[in-house]
């Protein structure tokens, strides 16, 4: 896909990040940042591509006298501004926010699955059944030594389960199960 013919706004997760790497590009990030990342390069990339035969003719003639004006100081303003763009860039990012669609991928992982379903929460609720606690320390001392009390091998099976969770909830097309 060329470049000039993207349209960022069309494309889905994957078809960004594949844009991406092809472009060496981070690959990292919400659907919203992966969108500006490329924008922003297709952005550039349009406006440096000469538009004729003659353009792109001056600009090697150009590029010919700075090369051989190369003991002179270099002029960094190129690398200035590709830096000010990606802090722009980085800087609107920050600001977009997200949409259903945005997420709409990571929604079904979670859906189905009530907090009070994992591990940890589970096991908690068999130690607090007839638990009473008469003030916020109480109740903080409880949980507090609770965790300590268990093994690390607890929470990394809990850590573990959950993508058999996560399977069980695809399966059910996001149904409630227990």
């Amino acid at each position: 896909m060329a470049e000039t013919e993207l349209n960022v706004d069309e494309l889905s997760v994957d078809e960004l990040k594949e844009e991406l790497r092809r472009l060496n590009l981070k690959v990292n990030g919400s659907k919203a940042v992966l969108r500006e990342r490329l924008r922003a390069v297709v952005t550039r990339n349009k406006k440096s591509l000469p538009k004729n035969a003659d353009e792109r003719e001056s600009k090697d003639e150009e590029a010919d006298e700075r090369d051989d004006e190369s003991d002179e100081d270099v002029d960094s303003s190129d690398s200035a501004n590709d830096d000010e763009n990606e802090t722009t860039v980085r800087r609107r990012a920050a600001k977009l926010p997200l949409s259903f669609k945005d997420v709409e991928d990571s929604l079904q992982a979670f859906s189905g699955i009530a907090p009070s379903d994992f591990h940890l929460f589970r096991s908690m609720a068999h130690g607090l059944a007839d638990r009473r606690f008469h003030s916020y320390e109480e109740a903080q001392k409880w949980i507090d030594s609770w965790i300590a009390s268990k093994d690390m091998s607890f929470f990394r099976r809990g850590i573990h389960v959950l993508p058999e969770r996560w399977e069980k909830v695809v399966s059910s097309d996001g149904q409630y199960f227990k």
